[in-house]
């Protein structure tokens, strides 16, 4: 006949508990047997000694040898007994002996069976659970209640029922502390993924709440555990599931070792930035109908790191970072994102900071959930993103969706082996450019060209990486302003395209490595030292790598030409310079105008609608004695 009755404290000393030793190793534990294999009293123990089964159970008394499978527990409560053969501690007066490190079988509902169980009825005084209790129903803990469930209670869960700490957003404590050898179980009555609702954890539940080794089995709902406080998770197994695991909104920050097998769907939701940062590392989240921890929330507004679980994140809605938050994800982490969603560091113009925490054997990995370009939009960093923010060996795969950019870069961070492969379009670099430590930005497959920066950018393109293998190899320049007073243009092995004129401005300095080359689009013009502003062109190829400014179309006079202004410095240079294509406009014309005399040496002047080049009526410099012209239309070189 079963009892109905709450339990609490002072009930307590009158309680006798079933004897049930288990050993649980990271996610893996052990059952003792009954020890009927042996017999035979164990000296000073607190019961029989026994060999251990087949699974790796070992007996129950105090000199009990490990199973097949795995190492014997541990002796039972009593006097003090001794340690188990097989790797278990010993006994003592209190609890059992814990159970050596053994077998890979994790611990189990073990018995279903509710012949004299306690049936729950709703806490509202601090009330204790032992044995085997049953809840029917909807059992709530409420009224600032603790509910404290003893070591190796089995909570057997009739169909369609639920637990709930805290129902109503009332304050609330569950301590669940179960142990190793004694683990608190949840089961349905029947083993049956879905069998019974949810175990949840609301939102005022207390701080010092306590899950530790304990199982919950055959749970259904949206999840088998709703955590929406920061409890302490240890060793908390989920398993068979009807949906997904766990959700959580927070963990507290001691919290480990959380194991989901069997779910139907998701392992583990988390549905609160806190319950990132303070996963529970050191479990298993495999075996389940996706392997993956989905991430339901949008926004983080303070501080938040996404660790290695094993397997991937998934992001299901857009995320925007704020309020100086620092975004972190270790080296390892897979972080798959949904369709058309984005990350965005610094959304609206905030504080933000990124670091990506990648090493070479173990990048940092975003990707879509589908394997294919243009599968969701990109990672975009704010202006006012920190610039000491970090992308350390970052993989970006699959995006450009959206109409967004698989990369935008508007703040001066450092790129740090950074590689972008199979994006629907190419990555973009504001005019800030990125840090001086930046090396080996690669980027490939991308479904258009490479790369499309602002002028002011060029010089802080990393060296080291590749930008070939794309739709269209070459890196996308804006039209603009060039106001650098330092720095280089580098050589990437692939060409530069200029969308629109570019003029450099007072005291600006464009220094170009030699090997560089510049396909310039129709009607666009280099102007160096704008509005007479003092500026510099440092342009020294050499023979073997010359530097060239092309036309896109190689037809004469498809765009304007280089023009040096009347203020430009005296010691600007073009060196081994290739210039064609140019000469478009009316009048006197030509690929290079120079209102003020530079050295011009070694430098080949082509194709041009009007002359090779253009020179003031002061100037007395002979520019054909080192330079060469060929097809050039009115000449080689012209009087303004």
């Amino acid at each position: 006949m079963r009892r109905r009755l709450p339990i609490t404290r002072g009930m307590m000393r009158g309680l006798l508990l079933p004897a049930v030793a288990v050993m649980v190793l990271g996610a893996a534990c052990t059952v003792e047997s009954d020890g009927d294999d042996d017999g035979g009293a164990g000296a000073d123990s607190g019961g029989e000694s026994g060999s251990g089964g087949t699974s790796g159970k070992g007996g129950s008394g105090g000199k009990a040898s490990g199973g097949s499978s795995g190492k014997g527990a541990g002796g039972t409560s009593g006097k003090s007994g001794s340690a188990g053969e097989g790797g278990g501690s010993a006994g003592t007066e209190e609890t059992a002996g814990a159970g050596g490190g053994g077998g890979d079988e994790l611990v189990d509902c073990d018995s279903r069976d509710v012949d004299g169980a306690t049936e729950a009825e709703n806490v509202t005084e601090d009330t204790t659970w032992s044995g085997t209790v049953l809840v029917s129903g909807d059992v709530r803990v409420t009224n600032g209640a603790t509910l404290t469930i003893a070591p190796g209670t089995h909570v057997i869960m009739d169909a369609d029922s639920s637990l709930e700490i805290g129902w109503n957003s009332e304050t609330a404590t569950i301590d669940a502390a179960g142990t190793a050898a004694r683990p608190v179980r949840f089961c349905g009555k029947e083993s049956e993924a879905g069998y019974w609702g949810t175990f949840t954890v609301g939102s005022n539940v207390t701080s010092n709440s306590v899950l530790s080794h304990v199982l919950v089995a055959d749970g259904g709902g949206d999840a088998a555990v709703v955590l929406e406080a920061d409890v302490k998770v240890t060793d908390l197994v989920v398993r068979n599931a009807d949906a997904d695991g766990v959700h959580a909104r927070d963990f507290d920050d001691a919290s480990e070792r959380l194991t989901v097998e069997g779910s139907g769907d998701a392992p583990v939701v988390l549905t609160g930035q806190r319950a990132a940062t303070n996963f529970p590392l050191g479990g298993s989240l495999i075996g389940n109908g996706e392997d993956l921890v989905r991430v339901r929330f949008t926004d983080i507004d303070e501080d938040t790191t996404f660790h290695a679980t094993g397997v991937p994140y998934l992001q299901e809605a857009s995320i925007d970072t704020s309020e100086g938050a620092i975004l972190t994800f270790e080296e390892g982490v897979e972080y798959r994102f949904t369709t058309d969603t984005d990350l965005e560091i610094g959304w609206n113009s905030s504080d933000a900071e990124l670091q990506v925490k990648g090493s070479e054997d173990a990048p940092v990995i975003f990707r879509g959930e589908d394997d294919e370009a243009g599968a969701w939009g990109g990672l975009i960093i704010g202006p006012n993103v920190r610039t000491d923010s970090t992308l350390e060996y970052l993989e970006i795969r699959h995006g450009g969706g959206n109409d967004t950019r698989p990369l935008r870069v508007n703040a001066a961070i450092v790129l740090d082996h950074v590689t972008l492969e199979d994006n629907a379009v190419e990555a973009y670099i504001a005019a800030v450019g990125v840090a001086a430590s930046s090396t080996e930005l690669s980027i490939t497959g991308s479904g258009a060209h490479a790369l499309t920066v602002h002028p002011d950018a060029l010089t802080s393109l990393p060296e080291g990486g590749t930008f070939t293998g794309n739709t269209s190899d070459w890196i996308e320049v804006e039209g603009g302003s060039y106001t650098r007073e330092s720095g280089t243009v580098p050589n990437l092995g692939v060409p530069y395209r200029i969308l629109d004129s570019i003029d450099t401005r007072e005291d600006s300095v464009l220094t170009l490595a030699a090997g560089t080359e510049f396909e310039m689009t129709a009607d666009t013009q280099l102007e160096i030292g704008w509005n007479s502003g003092a500026a510099t062109i440092n342009a020294e190829g050499t023979e073997a790598d010359p530097i060239v400014f092309r036309g896109v179309v190689e037809e004469a006079g498809y765009w304007v030409g280089i023009a040096i202004g009347v203020n430009v410095t005296t010691d600007s240079i073009l060196d081994h310079v290739e210039i064609g294509h140019a000469g478009q406009g009316t009048g006197i014309v030509g690929n290079l105008r120079l209102d003020s005399p530079i050295t011009v040496t070694n430098s080949r002047f082509f194709d041009s609608a009007g002359f090779g080049i253009v020179k003031s009526s002061a100037d007395v410099t002979d520019y054909t004695e080192t330079n060469t012209f060929e097809g050039v239309l009115s000449g080689n070189v012209g009087t303004l």
